[in-house]
């Protein structure tokens, strides 16, 4: 087996999640081990605390990617996880004590393959849906609410603030919106219309 490209460490430094077909030949799965388990061995060494995070995918999936959340606690992954070539968002405990719950349960927020952002906090994952509709989740799962509301055109891209608060999208005509990242409000327009655009820290 190998390696995939896509390793990350959780910030203290504990663990270290990876992408790699251990278990069958060309099927990508995501995998966390405790690195204190394994002094001196190497990654991919199969130590007691080594975990598989995702469950048995379908025939033919595969997990394409992962980001920790800020602290470590969590993981979200993209994977055709259930049905084949259609990737949804999943989130997960980094050490594997809980399966991994699907974020986005319809077929107006199903995932797709579409961008994913995670809050500076932790705390939501906003993504671009299959049908270009713009969501926010709670990081462990939960009601996904609908940020553009009221806007006609679905966004062509979109940002977080660094504080985890707002965010900001582009509708496919070129206008800006700011709402908040749990959608307690209502999109309001910034008056100006960009070819691109970027959140100042």
């Amino acid at each position: 087996s190998v390696v995939k490209p896509g390793f990350d460490f959780t910030s203290d430094g504990r663990r270290a999640l990876y992408l790699a077909d251990e278990r069958a030949d060309e099927v990508v799965e995501l995998f966390s081990v405790d690195l204190r388990s394994l002094p001196g061995a190497k990654l991919r060494g199969a130590g007691p605390l080594r975990v598989r995070l995702n469950p048995a995918l379908v025939a033919g999936g595969d997990v394409r990617e992962f980001r920790l959340v800020p602290g470590g606690r969590r993981v979200v992954y993209s994977a055709d996880q259930d049905v084949n070539d259609f990737l949804e968002l999943y989130s997960a405990p980094a050490d594997g004590s809980a399966p991994p719950v699907r974020l986005g349960t319809n077929a107006l927020d199903r995932f797709g393959g579409r961008e994913f952002k995670i809050s500076a906090d932790g705390e939501r994952v906003v993504y671009r849906a299959a049908t270009g509709i713009l969501w926010s989740v709670p990081i462990g799962g939960g009601v996904n609410v609908r940020l553009d509301t009221h806007v006609v055109e679905h966004n062509t891209s979109f940002q977080l603030d660094p504080r985890g608060r707002r965010v900001v999208f582009q509708s496919a005509q070129a206008q800006l919106y700011s709402v908040p990242i749990d959608g307690s409000a209502a999109a309001i327009p910034l008056g100006q219309r960009a070819a691109s655009f970027k959140i100042a820290a």
